[in-house]
C-alpha cells in the first residue's frame, strides 16, 4: 500500500479518537517512507496517549527531517508545556512563529509560557486581538 493512504487512515482514524489504530497506520506509513508530517501526527497521537516522551522524539524526528517544519515545533513547544518546561516551550514556540506558522493559538501560548515565566506581559496582550485574548483566558482559567 502507498505510504499516502497508510497516512491518511492514519489521520482518519486520529480524527474519530480511535488512537491505537491512528498510531499503527501512522507506523506503517513510516515504515514505507518517512515524513515530517507523519512524525508530526504520530506525535499528536502520543501526546494524546499522555505519552510525552515519545511525542516528543516524534516531533524531533519531524524537524531532523524538515528543520523548517513549523508546526512539528509547535506541537514540541506544546508538549514542552505539558511538562511546564515553560521556558523550552517558549523557545520552540517563538521558532514556529519565526518559519511561518501563524495561529491565534500560538500567541496565546507564547504569552502563557511568559506569564508562566513571571513575565509581566499585560500591555503587550492588550494589543493583542480579541481572539488571542479569548484562547489566553481559556488556557489561563483551565489552571
Amino acid at each position: 500500500m502507498d505510504y499516502r493512504k497508510l497516512f491518511e487512515k492514519g489521520y482518519e482514524y486520529s480524527q474519530k479518537d480511535d488512537l491505537e489504530k491512528a498510531e499503527e497506520f501512522y507506523i506503517k506509513s513510516l515504515e514505507i517512507k518517512e515524513t515530517p508530517e507523519t512524525w508530526n501526527n504520530l506525535g499528536n497521537v502520543y501526546r494524546r496517549k499522555g505519552l510525552l516522551g515519545k511525542a516528543m522524539e516524534a516531533y524531533k524526528k519531524a524537524i531532523e527531517i524538515d528543520p523548517n517544519y513549523a508546526l512539528a515545533y509547535f506541537n514540541f513547544g506544546c508538549a514542552l508545556i505539558d511538562m511546564e518546561r515553560y521556558g523550552e516551550a517558549l523557545m520552540s514556540l517563538e521558532k514556529s512563529k519565526r518559519l511561518g506558522f501563524s495561529d491565534p493559538r500560538l500567541s496565546a501560548l507564547i504569552y502563557f509560557c511568559r506569564i508562566k515565566l513571571g513575565e509581566n506581559v499585560k500591555e503587550d496582550i492588550m494589543k493583542e486581538p480579541e481572539e488571542v485574548k479569548k484562547i489566553l483566558n481559556e488556557i489561563l482559567e483551565e489552571l
